[in-house]
């Protein structure tokens, strides 16, 4: 009976093990991002210089947050494959007209929420759908080709 509750014990701390694993990659499978909308964070400190101006230490740290948000949003959406051998980042290359529009595109995020600290600073909440209009951006729109009509008949045959 002491040999069951000790493997019950075991198989209770395997089950635990295998459902706490995440899934920490940020490659999308199928290169499909029709429905993928990115959430991430972004945060500005408080310069000291500035901390008698409250009005100036917000805008500071608006802009901060909103830099630091735009940042970790490029990193994610560079780091998704295109292809099983291509990310973004090696697809754009050095292609400067491209960075421009990944860079114009990822400045389209709506932020969502805004959190301002007095003492500590701003902390941004941002959602950007990606969808056809990245792929349009990088040149992946796959154009669907119109299906024919077939003639309608004036007439019911009978």
């Amino acid at each position: 009976m002491k040999r069951l509750r000790n493997w019950n014990w075991c198989f209770i701390l395997f089950l635990s093990l295998i459902s706490c694993q995440k899934e920490t990659s940020t490659l999308v499978p199928d290169t499909d991002w029709a429905d993928i909308t990115l959430d991430e964070n972004g945060f500005g400190g408080i310069e000291l210089e500035n901390s008698s101006n409250d009005t100036a230490n917000r805008v500071e740290s608006y802009r901060g947050a909103k830099s630091a948000l735009f940042q970790k949003l490029e990193a994610t959406i560079m780091s998704f494959k295109i292809d099983p051998r291509r990310d973004v980042k090696t697809f754009i290359g050095t292609n400067s007209k491209l960075k421009e529009k990944v860079a114009a595109f990822i400045r389209t995020t709506r932020i969502t929420e805004a959190v301002y600290t007095p003492r500590k600073g701003m902390e941004l909440r941002g959602q950007l759908y990606l969808g056809e209009g990245f792929k349009s951006i990088l040149g992946l729109m796959v154009k669907k080709v119109p299906e024919e009509k077939s003639p309608a008949r004036s007439s019911p045959a009978g």
